[in-house]
């Protein structure tokens, strides 16, 4: 049997009696973000326990509660620690996930991880929450487990299942997002930051096809804001499960994303269109996540233009650089 990696707590004194808001994939490209907003939306961050694979005193500094794991190995008692006499877990948002990266690089990646670490935040919750918001994927439609992209979404399927069947009575939102982007996507690859840091590097695009093959991506404060709506507003019916694809619906090409990167980098680079013929070394590979299966489609606030998206993700970048 494996053995279990204890984690550590960090309890900080500004946590009292009440409700909490256990999130988890908090330092994550999307939970990064997520927190962000949160603060700025008026939520308290000693309302907040982040589930963390890493110290961060900036965050404990900041007045949140932390639960320090490696892989989600937890226990329960670990997880009471940080709860003050009489207090709660009202909300749990599950943003933590292995997902595919841009570039295809992944394709043994073991995406049952997903289903076992959704297993274990149920069984360590000390009850069940009155509101359960997992962050889900418009992969779900993808049935070709052929693919990264399909296996991934097996996962969040099984996980929404479980879900499903263990919260019957709490409020469950299955969130399914669109393939992301935005400042903090660095690690995953993804098709708009790769073609700016080509661009900014001086280096050539090269494109799969034509260049007419199209995304639907979502910016990552959109996702952040659809989610907080659904805290602000959601109808808090005890046993409800509702599902909310969140996705953007207006399409752009993968040429049009490269000649955005040269254009916003004032570089020199050449967008050079290969056939499927052509030599592979040195293709950047479209992403392998889409939204054409998706059904149901956030209807929030006008999201973000892909250019607007663009732009702010290369001024994140040019300052990491």
């Amino acid at each position: 049997m494996q053995s279990i990696i204890r984690c550590r707590t960090v309890i900080n004194e500004k946590g009292g009696k009440g409700v909490s808001i256990l999130i988890t994939g908090a330092t994550g490209f999307v939970g990064k973000n997520f927190i962000r907003m949160m603060l700025a939306e008026g939520y308290e961050s000693k309302e907040m326990i982040l589930a963390v694979s890493k110290a961060d005193s900036a965050l404990v500094k900041a007045g949140f509660r932390l639960l320090l794991h490696k892989n989600y190995t937890y226990s329960s008692g670990e997880l009471m620690e940080l709860l003050q006499p009489e207090e709660s877990i009202d909300t749990v948002i599950h943003l933590g996930a292995l997902t595919p990266k841009g570039n295809g690089s992944d394709e043994t990646a073991d995406y049952g991880e997903n289903i076992r670490t959704t297993k274990h935040l149920l069984t360590t919750l000390p009850a069940a929450p009155r509101r359960f918001l997992f962050g889900s994927s418009v992969s779900v439609y993808n049935t070709d487990e052929s693919t990264a992209d399909g296996r991934y979404g097996a996962s969040k399927r099984a996980c929404e299942n479980l879900l499903k069947e263990q919260l019957l009575n709490t409020e469950l939102w299955l969130l399914r997002f669109g393939p992301i982007y935005g400042p903090g996507e660095e690690a995953y690859q993804k098709i708009a930051g790769t073609f700016l840091k080509k661009a900014m590097a001086g280096e050539n695009i090269y494109l799969k096809g034509d260049g007419s093959a199209v995304r639907h991506m979502v910016y990552v404060d959109d996702v952040c804001g659809a989610i907080i709506r659904v805290l602000k507003e959601s109808p808090k019916i005890e046993g409800s499960c509702h599902i909310l694809d969140i996705v953007n619906e207006t399409p752009v090409t993968i040429r049009q994303l490269a000649d955005w990167a040269v254009k916003m980098a004032g570089s020199d680079s050449q967008i050079i269109v290969e056939t499927e013929n052509d030599d592979q070394t040195h293709r950047q590979e479209p992403s392998n996540m889409t939204t054409k299966y998706a059904q149901g489609i956030y209807s929030g606030e006008k999201m973000t233009s892909y250019r607007e998206g663009m732009q702010q993700l290369y001024h994140h970048l040019k300052e990491q650089a």
